[in-house]
């Protein structure tokens, strides 16, 4: 004789023995010996690998929990004839357990006593790596009937209930350093109000464990799920901070998370509305800081290329490229160019259109590409004056302070390079002035 260990659905006779297995037993299905509990486990829903619309109950490893189940005295041809059924309808396999006696039936063939410890074989999914899933409104019904029929502690009853995935986590059980439902380390307690519900910090995300109470878990999951939206938001914010290595940023996470934790404390006192709101300034909170963080990336990127610009066509003009003409006017104009696109990001840094430092490559590339327009129209705009394919340009009227033509002073060359780079649409406008006048001349 073997000990057989029940629990889920398994507990029903019908699920207990099937008829065909109940020949061999006379035709009579086994009457539970005992009530037992199996330690450190949690009872948990499993999606089936042999047919994916099929949920099955197992167990779960979760230190101080516990699940209850009854014990059954059975031949060991028995148990193997149940698994072997089992297994081709519910991909379910015997694994061999330690349970402890709480409550007994009828005497023991072993004359076991309350507290002492029994071996036993029980039905658990073929793999671990199978998929928790939420079980449906029936059979999570079906299985907390079982456990009330059996007469099991109604605490234990109402975890299943409240855990949603059996696992039976209550508010009381959220203290620093266990172990939530999804097995996370707690690290930090918001709020705690056992029995109705707890804020509280685990892989650095503000978590809600609901309340105990079945009816009251519902009503707070559904004023909670018009929250959901801006939770997941604020986290794809904020991520960054809780994940690097700074302790400056981390602290930042930290100050946010504990803004969310007041918002659903909020929502789970019943004043949702203000929650709603809480949520949205924190949400805007952030966006601020971060585009404040992308202005400055973006303004250092563009400073960079700035200097690199000026740097690097010096280098070229010096060193490989020392043309036999006088090209020394251009590469002042380049320089001058670089150095007005700055000055213009500098001075609309404030209302430029900036991402957030999420999307800091897109500024990085945003800046570079402005100074380079800058390097080029400045360039063009020297090349076109100095060939006098531009109109003639003069100040105050004088002809000796005509900006067109190859005699142009550098200051002018200078002034000229920084005009065009800091206008980002004068150099533009012109050539497409120019194309214009070229179409009127060809009509006529």
């Amino acid at each position: 004789m073997a000990y057989y260990f029940a629990y889920g659905l398994d507990m029903q006779n019908d699920a207990l023995l099937p008829p065909a297995i109940a020949l061999m037993l006379g035709g009579q299905a086994p009457e539970p010996s005992a009530q037992a509990v199996l330690s450190d486990c949690a009872l948990t829903f499993r999606r089936s690998t042999i047919n994916t619309n099929t949920t099955s109950w197992a167990l779960t490893e979760a230190h101080g929990r516990m699940v209850w189940g009854v014990l059954v005295d059975l031949p060991s041809s028995v148990i193997s004839a149940l698994a072997e059924a089992k297994a081709e309808t519910h991909d379910r396999v015997q694994k061999s357990v330690t349970v402890q006696l709480v409550m007994p039936g009828v005497p023991l063939p072993s004359q076991l006593v309350v507290g002492e410890q029994a071996t036993a074989i029980c039905l658990v999914p073929r793999s671990d790596s199978s998929e928790v899933v939420l079980p449906d409104s029936d059979l999570l019904r079906r299985v907390i009937n079982c456990a009330l029929s059996c007469g099991f502690p109604i605490k234990y009853v109402r975890a299943i209930a409240a855990g949603g995935v059996g696992a039976g986590m209550t508010v009381d059980e959220i203290k620093i350093d266990a172990e939530d439902i999804t097995q996370q380390k707690i690290e930090r307690i918001f709020y705690k109000a056992p029995p109705r519900f707890a804020v509280y910090a685990a892989d650095k995300r503000v978590m809600v464990q609901y309340a105990d109470d079945s009816f009251l878990e519902v009503k707070q999951r559904t004023d909670m799920a018009s929250l959901n939206g801006l939770r997941s938001q604020i986290n794809g914010l904020i991520d960054g901070w809780q994940t690097s290595r700074r302790i400056k940023k981390q602290t930042k996470a930290a100050k946010y998370n504990a803004r969310v934790a007041a918002a659903l404390n909020l929502c789970l006192e019943g004043d949702g509305i203000n929650a709603l709101i809480a949520l949205q300034e924190v949400k805007a909170d952030i966006v601020d800081e971060r585009a404040s963080w992308g202005r400055f990336e973006y303004l250092m990127s563009a400073l960079f290329t700035a200097i690199l610009f000026c740097v690097g066509l010096t280098l070229v003009r010096s060193r490989y490229y020392a043309f036999d003409i006088d090209t020394q006017a251009l590469w002042n104009a380049a320089r001058a160019g670089a150095i007005g696109a700055f000055f213009s990001i500098a001075i609309a840094i404030r209302q430029r259109t900036v991402l957030t430092d999420l999307r800091w490559v897109d500024n990085l590339a945003d800046a570079a590409l402005r100074i380079a327009i800058g390097v080029i129209a400045a360039t063009v705009l020297a090349l076109l004056l100095r060939t006098n394919l531009a109109p003639a340009i003069s100040i105050g009227g004088a002809e000796n302070h005509l900006l067109t033509g190859k005699s142009v002073e550098w200051d002018m060359v200078v002034t000229i390079g920084f005009i065009a780079g800091f206008l980002e649409r004068l150099v533009p406008d012109m050539l497409s002035k120019a194309e214009t006048s070229n179409g009127a001349l060809k009509g006529k």
